[in-house]
């Protein structure tokens, strides 16, 4: 039976500080017994960031968008569902968790100015991406979670044997690629990454020595875990996607 002092033990050797802004993406079933389960998962996450910093998961709306069932006409900020693991669906109705206003790629914040942080997300400023729907903001423009954490030095934990396509800044890569393609022709269709080759490019970098001082492997409770720097990430991966597109895009 894993504790809250236990698994704050196990985040801090993952690399987790005060005032990180940290963005988790978890399977609950991994993680082994725990004492008042997903409240204690996730305070051993706020209490190892502390409040000086910014814990966020994702909150997706991911309801399919069939006839009847449309999320950009049924979103509700207040009522809709985190579709993307019990964990996030406990924290996004936490009462001192903000969450930011998007009909299929909102996230979930708690800690130091969470509310501002969140609040982008309704801007129209940055890059395109397939989900981009009126009236809301860019999905991944300049404002949003994903570019802020981004651009904040946030890290990314992603706790459990998840996959690779679970990671939202895979997209966001996809996203910021697609868009320097749009540039030189404004016909290109959106690429799409190989999750799992992004994966294993990454962990194959971390084995080489390449990136010991920016990703870090190890658990949190009974879970297999990795935690990387996004920026760190998101470069290394772009900066190989546009050098060998063949190698991580999915044929068409």
């Amino acid at each position: 039976m894993h504790t809250l002092e236990g698994l704050i033990s196990d985040i801090r050797n993952l690399g987790v500080s005060d005032g990180d802004t940290l963005l988790v993406h978890s399977s609950y079933n991994s993680l082994g017994k725990m004492e008042k389960g997903a409240e204690t998962i996730v305070r051993s996450l706020q209490l190892s960031v502390t409040y000086d910093g910014l814990l966020l998961m994702p909150s997706f709306n991911m309801t399919k968008e069939g006839a009847g069932n449309i999320r950009s006409e049924t979103w509700d900020i207040e009522e809709s569902k985190s579709t993307v693991g019990w964990i996030t669906e406990y924290f996004r109705k936490l009462p001192e968790t903000s969450r930011s206003d998007h009909y299929s790629h909102s996230v979930a914040g708690w800690g130091r100015g969470a509310i501002p942080f969140l609040s982008g997300h309704s801007s129209h400023i940055g890059p395109k991406s397939p989900w981009d729907r009126d009236p809301w903001g860019k999905t991944y423009g300049l404002n949003s979670p994903f570019y802020r954490s981004y651009d904040q030095l946030g890290k990314i934990i992603m706790i459990g044997d998840i996959p690779w396509s679970s990671c939202t800044h895979i997209h966001f890569i996809e996203t910021l690629y697609w868009n320097t393609l749009l540039e030189s022709d404004s016909d290109s269709p959106y690429p799409k990454l190989k999750s799992e080759m992004v994966g294993e490019y990454l962990k194959h970098r971390y084995k080489k020595g390449f990136l010991d001082d920016k990703v870090n492997v190890g658990k949190i409770g009974d879970a297999n875990c990795i935690i990387f720097q996004i920026r760190k990430f998101v470069d290394i991966v772009l900066e190989k996607l546009v050098e060998s597109p063949d190698i991580f895009l999915k044929k068409r």
